[in-house]
């Protein structure tokens, strides 16, 4: 079943200081029968909540209502901007020098959720959790946004490609993460198992607490981490960068390879297999168990290198 409400409400927006123009915008609430999946993308501003009925409230200025719909297939609500069928008229308005920034704004109440996409310039930015006691899978191109998100589940997949960027804060009984491209990810997280896997030019700061983390990265990608976890693996290649000075664990197993840089804070044991001019620095005095030190270097902060 499906309803639609509509309304219009006026804002006056100034652009500039001798240019005014009053965008009305309309507001329309669907309700669907179902879906577990979300596809937003454009310039969207998006929010997600779990609520008892599935729902879709869309804010979009008046001159590109028409070309806004939002409609479910395959179990999955996408939400579009038919920008091919603009008038020229309309494409000038919203392109150019002095263009005007059209409202668009997506507030979805979803019962269950089992993996949103964010693609082109979407941008998702939820007030509150994203749910609880459950498996969600986050997909993100183009230049989408996550710009503030907390969740609280049993598991939080990011799968994050070309210029994405998130910000989130995560509780969940397992993490996983993987950034190609340019993507760029800010961290906070409580975890079971954190699985992180970097390539391209990626970029990912973490903070957190884990009994297990592994991380994978290559390319030119780097990361940088805090907090703590009992047992930390990390595998390095190419140019990548991995920076886990301030990550505090029991034990460590690093692997690397090719001008690969690594900083390591192993208390009591270090498990260490590096060469092609790779380069791992680790704090303290744990236990060595050296596999392989082949054309690199394994050094203590201060130390010229052995």
């Amino acid at each position: 079943m499906r309803t639609r409400l509509l309304c219009c409400i006026l804002l006056s927006v100034i652009y500039g200081t001798t240019v005014s123009y009053a965008q009305r915008t309309t507001v329309s609430v669907n309700e669907f029968s179902g879906f577990r999946k979300i596809d937003i993308g454009d310039s969207f501003d998006v929010s997600v909540v779990r609520g008892e009925k599935n729902t879709v409230k869309l804010s979009v200025d008046e001159l590109i209502s028409e070309y806004v719909s939002s409609y479910v297939k395959d179990n999955t609500l996408y939400v579009d901007l038919d920008e091919k069928s603009f008038s020229p008229e309309l494409k000038k308005t919203f392109r150019g020098k002095n263009a005007i920034v059209p409202v668009m704004r997506a507030e979805i109440t979803v019962k269950y959720l089992d993996t949103l996409y964010l693609h082109e310039k979407a941008v998702l930015d939820n007030a509150g959790p994203l749910f609880s006691d459950d498996s969600v899978s986050i997909v993100m191109d183009g230049n989408s946004m996550i710009s503030n998100l907390t969740f609280k589940g049993e598991l939080l997949t990011l799968d994050m490609s070309k210029s994405s960027s998130a910000d989130i804060v995560a509780e969940a009984g397992s993490l996983r993460a993987s950034l190609v491209g340019a993507s760029i990810m800010n961290l906070k997280y409580n975890t079971e198992t954190f699985l992180l896997n970097t390539t391209g030019s990626a970029s990912v700061k973490t903070a957190g607490e884990s009994e297990k983390c592994s991380v994978y990265s290559e390319s030119s990608s780097e990361i940088k981490m805090e907090g703590k976890t009992s047992h930390l693996n990390i595998v390095g290649r190419g140019m990548s960068v991995i920076n886990a000075d301030a990550l505090e664990t029991s034990g460590a197993s690093v692997s690397l390879a090719g001008p690969s840089h690594c900083i390591v804070d192993a208390a009591d044991a270090l498990r260490v297999d590096i060469s092609g001019g790779s380069h791992l620095i680790f704090n303290g005095s744990p236990a060595l168990e050296i596999v392989r030190v082949l054309s690199s270097s394994l050094t203590r902060p201060g130390d010229t290198g052995k």
